[in-house]
């Protein structure tokens, strides 16, 4: 839950201990403290991910070093190894959430010029959803057709008030926001 007062408490404890002190606690409890802020967010952040291996890998050369035992260097090597399959696994799934922004990005810019989204025989067969079924929504984007329309009906729009005329000549498209399904 203080994820971040723990790290600081870790960061205190490397600048002060004394040169033959035992650190493979402090790098373990600093493991830990990196997992929690990883798990606390809505998507793992691979930094806290490899700053945990770091730090366990630290504990656990520290503990070699320190000759805590068979028991405790095992225990440490699992450690490590859940460690590492978890920065694997935020690695990938940062990944994929970045194809994904990527295709959401290039279908949105294929809407924008009022071209049809493929057809679900044209669909790649690893989308989930490969055709439409009820519950989902089958969009066509009209955005292209609605600014011209609008531009059309803006332009030479006149507002006579008080003496003053104020004429739309023109509409900024890429100043805009215009969306229409």
């Amino acid at each position: 839950e203080r994820f971040n007062e723990a790290l600081q408490a870790c960061e205190k404890a490397l600048v002060m201990a004394p040169d033959a002190s035992s650190l493979s606690k402090v790098h373990y409890r600093r493991a830990l403290a990196h997992e929690g802020l990883a798990k606390s967010r809505v998507h793992a952040d691979v930094r806290e991910w490899e700053f945990a291996v770091n730090a366990i890998e630290q504990a656990k050369s520290a503990a070699e070093a320190e000759k805590l035992g068979d028991v405790t260097i095992r225990s440490m090597d699992q450690h490590v190894r859940r460690f590492r399959k978890l920065f694997r696994q935020a690695k990938a799934d940062a990944q994929e959430r970045l194809e994904q922004a990527e295709r959401e990005k290039a279908a949105e810019d294929l809407r924008a010029t009022g071209i049809d989204l493929p057809s679900e025989t044209e669909l790649p067969q690893t989308q989930l959803v490969t055709r439409a079924t009820v519950g989902y929504v089958n969009e066509r984007d009209m955005t292209h057709w609605a600014c011209d329309w609008l531009v059309k009906e803006i332009e030479g729009l006149r507002h006579h008030r008080a003496g003053t005329t104020v004429v739309v000549t023109s509409l900024d498209k890429e100043r805009s926001h215009i969306h229409a399904s």
